[in-house]
């Protein structure tokens, strides 16, 4: 447990990410965090309406881990000048938490990637829901 600790801490520093976008009552920016777990809730609400051959538990993963690589990279506007400078930072970022948490950011990066390329039935799924 000691060892999950710092991991922990570190996931909870997506809270402090604010993006472009506002909450619905617009008092402020919404955060990485809630942005996932708002994607993660909107998927688990529609389970019935999704193709039956989507695997919604690895939908919500993706769901769920999506923006992790904001925490090094930060949050960026989907109409940003320079998305490969984005993209390479979250993914350095991605390649340093796999380095210091050998399983969890493989799989991290992973569902990343699978986000990114969108090539899944899952992660089309995640895009048009969010």
């Amino acid at each position: 447990m000691d060892q999950l600790q710092p991991l922990l801490m570190e996931l909870d520093s997506l809270k402090s990410v604010y993006r472009k976008s506002y909450i619905s009552d617009g008092a402020r920016n919404e955060n990485s965090a809630e942005h996932s777990w708002h994607l993660a809730m909107a998927l688990m609400s529609l389970k019935d309406k999704l193709p039956n051959e989507l695997n919604i538990d690895h939908a919500i993963k993706i769901a769920l881990v999506h923006d992790v690589c904001e925490i090094g990279a930060g949050d960026v506007c989907a109409y940003a000048s320079n998305p490969t400078e984005q993209a390479e930072n979250e993914e350095a970022y991605l390649n340093s938490l796999t380095e210091r948490y050998s399983a969890f950011g493989t799989d991290v990066k992973d569902l990343w990637y699978e986000y990114e390329t969108q090539e899944t039935l899952e992660m089309s799924m995640g895009k048009s829901v969010r």
